[in-house]
């Protein structure tokens, strides 16, 4: 698994271009304002906002939300997702006061979605422009819905990110060992066997002890629920019950939920949940398993670290080719404890990945023969692919350390002008329909993402 060059890096992209710098700057004021007012008392918000929006309330106006929450399951089969919810006895001011609150962050997250679906169409022509017009290799990502990585890229973890969550501390203690977190078959044995959940724990107590602190499997020698000991401690001591057994913390149940309830961050106005992006989300759910985070009680996470960085699983489908490709690689983004992550720079992510595979179902439509390609070569006119509409959503569960996200996008191709050169070529040519290109053509890819990284209980 290659790491990406300097000038490849979020950062770098992002200030390569005005247009780049000024929307990434945007979307960091916009998400700061977000932050900001979900956390305002709502008195707070339902004063400084809209008196007239709580009137409307109070006299039986509906709640804004700018993100709707679609009522279609992501598991492999999909079910309907239909969440009781208990009716409460509010008064009027506490109703004006919700919906103050809700146009609020309505708002914002609105203006943001659409920052962030501007940001998605310029990074995406920034990779798709960098690419080798045409390579020949269009079966190279797969194609009849193969799922493919490339070959012996399979990414294992062989070290952890740790963090350690103190009471008394709003930002964990972070830490690297060279240990990986345990996977799911020696959960399943810690659950089993007490022995060997201690051996499990000594393990990683052994790789976690350092001069600044020592860690203890047992209980601590005080009442206490803290993972800590005292402050005031020379060397603080980590303690972990010998009864305490791991805990895979982005299940698959967990992927589902942070698609549905209040994880959601941002959302398209446009954006449908359909089967297409189930699919893409399931295979992406699928392949992240072994890359989940891995909780040890309360204060202890472990995050699987490639190359010193969090895991990141990617996964597109084109249903019109029939391709579709998995991969896992890691992610420079990291979650901010207070305003989580950053999407702009997880945008440029998506997009680096995102590009051969594009470019790839563009040459299974054009199925061009050599010399016609020699042709379009030599008179640089080969089509270029373009994004020219997104729909997405982002989601992010604090308490499990991951991030989601899912989308459609529609890339365009101008081909009317390979008439001419089809005409002339047609025969032996690998296309049926020689000299038929239409004037353009549309190439929809559903993608979804998970990234790693590290638990907050703050969204």
């Amino acid at each position: 698994m290659s790491q990406p060059h300097a000038a490849d890096k979020p950062h770098a992209v992002l200030q390569s271009t005005a247009e780049l710098f000024n929307l990434s700057t945007r979307w960091v004021a916009l998400n700061k304002t977000r932050v900001y007012n979900a956390s305002k008392p709502a008195r707070a918000i339902a004063a400084a906002v809209v008196a007239p929006a709580a009137a409307a309330t109070a006299r039986g106006g509906t709640q804004v939300h700018a993100s709707p929450r679609p009522s279609t399951s992501v598991s492999l089969t999909l079910h309907a997702l239909q969440p009781s919810r208990p009716r409460y006895e509010r008064s009027a001011g506490a109703l004006a006061a919700t919906a103050a609150i809700d146009q609020c962050a309505g708002t914002v997250a609105s203006e943001l979605a659409a920052v962030e679906a501007r940001i998605i169409v310029a990074a995406s022509n920034h990779y798709l422009r960098a690419a080798v017009p045409y390579s020949g290799e269009a079966s190279a990502l797969g194609a009849a819905g193969a799922s493919c990585a490339r070959p012996g890229a399979a990414s294992v973890a062989s070290a952890s990110m740790v963090y350690l969550t103190r009471e008394s501390c709003p930002l964990p203690m972070q830490l690297r060992i060279p240990v990986a977190p345990p996977n799911a078959q020696q959960i399943a044995s810690c659950r089993d066997s007490p022995s060997y959940n201690k051996n499990v724990l000594l393990n990683i107590a052994s790789a976690l002890a350092s001069d600044s602190f020592s860690v203890v499997v047992g209980d601590p020698p005080v009442d206490t629920a803290a993972c800590f000991s005292s402050p005031a401690a020379v060397a603080a001591t980590v303690y972990l019950p010998a009864d305490t057994v791991p805990r895979v913390m982005g299940t698959e149940k967990a992927c589902e939920d942070a698609l549905f309830n209040n994880a959601r961050v941002t959302c398209s106005a446009h954006f449908e949940f359909d089967e297409h992006v189930a699919r893409a989300y399931a295979a992406a759910v699928l392949r992240y398993q072994p890359y989940s985070n891995v909780a040890l009680g309360e204060h202890v996470t472990l995050v699987p670290a490639l190359h010193n960085r969090a895991p990141l699983v990617v996964s597109m489908h084109c249903p019109q080719f029939g391709m579709q490709h998995n991969l896992t690689a890691s992610t420079g983004s990291q979650n901010h404890p207070v305003f989580g992550p950053n999407h702009a720079t997880r945008i440029v992510e998506l997009a680096r990945h995102m590009a051969p595979f594009v470019k790839s179902c563009c040459e299974e439509y054009l199925a061009l023969p050599l010399e016609t390609r020699e042709d379009l070569a030599e008179d640089q006119a080969m089509p270029l692919p373009r994004c020219t509409a997104v729909e997405h959503a982002f989601s992010h569960d604090a308490p499990n350390g991951f991030s989601s996200y899912v989308a459609k996008h529609t890339f365009s191709m101008d081909v009317g002008m390979l008439n001419t050169y089809a005409i002339e070529q047609a025969e032996g040519t690998a296309r049926p329909d020689a000299g038929v290109f239409p004037a353009k053509q549309d190439v929809v890819v559903y993608t979804a993402a998970l990234f790693g990284g590290a638990a907050s209980r703050r969204p």
